[in-house]
């Protein structure tokens, strides 16, 4: 099941609120990417010490975007999930086990 937190004053969904599962993963998860408004982001995974193993440009869309993600290259650790949009830069991690 997918969840989009509210904002405990409005009570409306968080704009560009960031996820990711299942974590911790062992090679396949899912990111869930929750925007008011369609636009077009750069999705990038990082190491610990900066090493991108990802980087790609997709358009999404308003309201909750699923984006498979495949970490099955990446060896046991933690890794960093960062979404740049129009207005914000949302952060994530992800910790892999193998």
């Amino acid at each position: 099941s997918v969840s989009v937190d509210e904002s405990p004053v409005t009570g409306r969904m968080i704009e560009n609120q960031l996820t990711v599962s299942p974590n911790p993963t062992d090679g396949n998860s899912t990111l869930h990417y929750y925007t008011t408004t369609p636009q077009r982001i750069t999705l990038t995974v990082t190491s610990l010490i900066g090493e991108v193993y990802q980087s790609k440009v997709l358009d999404v869309e308003s309201g909750e975007n699923t984006i498979p993600l495949d970490m099955s290259a990446i060896g046991s650790g933690v890794a960093f999930v960062t979404v740049a949009g129009v207005r914000d830069v949302q952060h994530a991690q992800i910790h892999i086990l193998r």
